[in-house]
């Protein structure tokens, strides 16, 4: 009865298992019990072996709930991007219809204005206008290159990342100059895959935008390094810091919560890690590990600066 019960319950545990595997083990179960009769070291070996087998079916158990969890974690990972691609989609809209549909509007108004006063044969009156027109045709071009630029910058084609991040860093630094702004950046241009420039220009930004809003930080330090474990992107810097607890579940309300999430996101939906120390007063360390080096491993590599 025990060892019926025994079976029922592995087939309710293990559902994927095949009918012949269970038979197998059983049989195997089965001839142990007569095998001790005749051979006590026989016996013991196969006891091992039983030991060892209940040990796999323990490792299993838990790679099966790793599994379920990293399942539970890309769906809400999905969930999220998918809201953030609707917040991005909202602002192009807004920009496009704030900022072009309004520029179109005065040139069509301008252009109208410029043919009504060429059909009365006002020559100053036209030449005005169509300067005037010039100007805002100039200004809307801009403008759609700016947002361009927000989509994806167009220097990550021309200059690649590296180049990219040392032209933004530059012009950070020249904006921001009472923020002493130190910059490391070692990965050769080749290593850098091109899947992952994007996201780490993104993140370069939203990281020193947190910074500037958020930290009152009078430094910062930047560094983009690669070795044969891998990517890794920092950004620390010596300012307020905020309460994080170890899972990065839990922002203080007052911290820039929403842009670490998303650089967060940007970091895992590439096969990345991203790991965070902050605390009240201490400042804040982001590193970014696209590669095997656990964050254990790189906790020394930086500290943030005093």
């Amino acid at each position: 009865m025990i060892a019926r019960q025994e079976q029922t319950d592995r087939r309710s545990a293990y559902p994927d298992m095949t009918n012949s595997g269970l038979a197998t083990l059983d049989a195997f179960e089965k001839s142990s019990v007569s095998i001790g009769k005749d051979s006590p070291e026989i016996y013991a070996l196969v006891r091992g072996l039983q030991r060892q087998l209940n040990l796999q079916r323990t490792k299993l158990d838990i790679a099966r709930s790793r599994i379920s969890e990293m399942e539970m974690k890309l769906r809400q990972v999905s969930a999220d991007l998918m809201t953030a691609q609707e917040l991005e989609r909202r602002r192009i809209a807004l920009d496009m219809h704030d900022s072009i549909g309004q520029s179109l509007n005065a040139i069509g108004f301008g252009v109208g204005s410029a043919l009504e006063t060429c059909r009365l044969g006002h020559r100053d009156a036209t030449a005005e206008s169509l300067t005037a027109l010039d100007r805002q045709v100039k200004a809307t071009v801009e403008e759609v290159r700016r947002i361009a630029r927000n989509l994806r910058p167009a220097m990550l084609d021309d200059l690649g990342i590296v180049g990219t991040l040392s032209w933004f860093l530059r012009d950070f630094g020249k904006i921001h100059r009472t923020l002493n702004l130190q910059v490391e950046i070692s990965a050769p241009e080749e290593e850098v895959p091109i899947t992952l420039r994007t996201p780490i220009f993104r993140i370069v930004q939203e990281g020193l935008s947190n910074v500037v809003k958020h930290s009152d930080a009078t430094e910062v330090f930047v560094s983009l390094s690669s070795n044969e474990k891998g990517i890794f992107l920092e950004i620390a810097d010596n300012g307020s810091g905020f309460r994080y607890d170890a899972d990065g579940l839990e922002f203080d309300p007052c911290s820039a919560g929403l842009g670490l999430k998303g650089m967060r996101e940007r970091v895992e939906f590439t096969g990345g890690d991203f790991d965070i120390q902050s605390a009240p007063n201490q400042g804040t360390w982001v590193r970014c590990n696209w590669g095997t080096m656990s964050y254990t491993e790189g906790k020394e590599y930086y500290a943030a600066p005093k």
